[in-house]
């Protein structure tokens, strides 16, 4: 009797490029992330085996094929990326494919005996989908069971005004890496004063002390969106803890935008390509960046078929498909899509009825993708990601400076149509999360700290005398003063304290530096003297 075996390795090697993706960033993710591409590569797995099972009977050949068609089609950028540090042309494309279409000719035509070779890819595949399903299972036992205490009641938020016609709209402004003007002139040269003072002119007060309360956007707009300190995070997640989770959860789920939403406020968001931002599932409407692409896929998804070969085929060969006409590369996406909200805010002040706008921009941080004057940058010229040492170098510190007076020139055509276009006065925070992070200036912790620490905030809060908003230095007040000002609310107030973690591998036990910033003259001269200043 002849012997026969399962085989079960083309479903799992289907499947295996997806789970692996999610195990090696799981700390930042979410397992329901994967729901759409499992389901697409299912189903273009299912078409697979259906075409070949009515054009080749043998099974072992079938699935030796499919087996291969998957794992190529995966790792193609993978080993672009090895071999030609990602650059891809149509040269490597074809040489790839017609290797592919070699060894699945030689499949067909031979004659050799496959069970005991498909024996061993059934082993192979198992352990690989089992390996990686083990690393996502033990993190999600150890880590997300841990996120039981986590504050999300909005219900002793209590406010004496009732009548929503007085509700001003509220616009939260985030310009991700945008630093303080101080530091833009104390450490990069960079005179801010002519915008500030058209901002002052409009009636903003501008908050030239204001350092981020936690540098680093994963814990600063955590904190800001839920007008608290999180260092119970600690409690939740334990020491040596990377698991982010907890921080998306608050900002997913943030006390502002649930409590506005309870007392009658529309919520518009307009995100990022960061997942945690990139759409809101408690937003009335999200603003998504209507590329050629007309499945909005998540960063994991697009990451995902980054890898693939259909990436670089449509890249390639058909570049329409995948791309507007000015765009000719995913930096270009990026780029229409910062400027595809800043035009947003030509209509939603015309939108009826209280509504709070979170915007989260990264015009102001790497790759920098417009020059002074606006024209959006090729390639070529964005910050080289791969070479991360030239990192806060003579070129990145041009294109920053740079992409800080577009993102200026943009945020004043924002202000005015906000001002100009609202049927009762608006609340408007512009503020950074974060400074920014140039790498080779870390060996001088007091400088690397004041830049990532220093962020940009102007608040444009009418009725209201400039000498109270001197106390919001840091964002975890600021929702606090708009709610009981504004609303009758009557929350207390936190002394400003700024935090960082101890590694990148213990996020969540966090050190008080702000006494690094008491002395603040005396601290920058001292830095200066050390002519640490790369230019």
């Amino acid at each position: 009797m002849k012997e026969k075996s399962w085989v079960i390795h083309p479903v799992l090697f289907a499947v295996y490029p997806v789970l692996f993706m999610l195990s090696h960033n799981i700390s930042e993710l979410s397992v329901r992330i994967v729901r759409f591409p499992l389901f697409i590569t299912l189903l273009f797995f299912s078409l697979i085996w259906l075409t070949l099972y009515f054009v080749l009977k043998n099974k072992y050949k079938r699935g030796l094929i499919i087996s291969l068609f998957f794992f190529s089609f995966f790792s193609y950028g993978h080993i672009i990326n090895f071999l030609f540090r990602g650059k891809d042309s149509i040269l490597y494309l074809l040489l790839y494919l017609s290797f592919i279409a070699v060894l699945i000719y030689l499949i067909i035509k031979t004659k050799k005996e496959l069970l005991n070779f498909s024996k061993i890819l059934n082993y192979i595949s198992i352990f690989l989908v089992i390996f990686s399903v083990f690393n996502i299972t033990y993190y999600e036992i150890k880590n997300r069971s841990k996120q039981r205490v986590i504050n999300q009641d909005t219900s002793t938020i209590k406010i004496t005004r009732k009548d929503k016609t007085e509700y001003p709209d509220i616009y939260y402004l985030i310009f991700d890496r945008y630093t303080s003007s101080e530091n833009l002139l104390n450490f990069l040269g960079f005179d801010n004063s002519d915008f500030e003072n058209y901002l002052k002119n409009k009636g903003f007060f501008i908050s030239s002390k204001c350092r981020a309360n936690y540098p680093y956007t994963f814990l600063s707009l955590a904190s800001s969106l839920n007008m608290e300190y999180i260092n119970y995070l600690f409690d939740i997640a334990g020491s040596h803890s990377t698991d982010r989770t907890p921080t998306y959860i608050l900002l997913r789920n943030s006390k502002v935008v649930r409590f506005l939403k309870s007392i009658g406020y529309k919520y518009y968001h307009l995100g990022s390509w960061w997942g945690p931002t990139s759409k809101s599932e408690k937003a009335d409407k999200n603003f998504i960046y209507p590329n050629k692409i007309k499945i909005d896929l998540d960063e994991f998804s697009f990451k995902l078929f980054k890898t693939t070969i259909a990436y670089s085929a449509v890249l390639n060969f058909f570049p329409n498909l995948l791309f507007n006409k000015d765009e000719k590369n995913v930096a270009n996406i990026d780029a229409n899509r910062i400027l595809y909200k800043f035009n947003q805010f030509k209509h939603i002040p015309y939108k009826r009825g209280p509504k709070f706008i979170f915007a989260h921009f990264l015009s102001t941080h790497p790759p920098y993708y417009f020059d002074k004057s606006g024209q959006m940058l090729t390639k070529d010229q964005l910050l080289n990601k791969i070479d991360k040492n030239t990192w806060g170098c003579k070129k990145e510190i041009k294109l920053y400076l740079e992409s800080i007076e577009f993102t200026n020139t943009k945020i004043k055509e924002l202000v005015s149509n906000i001002l100009s276009n609202s049927s009762n006065t608006p609340i408007i925070i512009i503020q950074a999360d974060e400074g920014p992070v140039f790498k080779n200036w870390t060996k001088n912790r007091s400088k690397y700290l004041y830049m990532r620490t220093g962020i940009f905030c102007a608040l444009y809060f009418p009725n209201v005398d400039k000498k109270r908003l001197k106390r919001l230095t840091t964002p975890v007040n600021i929702f606090r003063f708009v709610f009981n000002h504004y609303l009758g609310a009557s929350l207390p107030y936190f002394n400003n304290i700024v935090y960082r973690y101890k590694s990148r591998k213990d996020i969540y036990s966090f050190k008080n530096i702000t006494r690094l910033f008491r002395k603040k003259r005396h601290r920058i001269k001292q830095i200066k003297k050390k002519k640490m200043i790369n230019q």
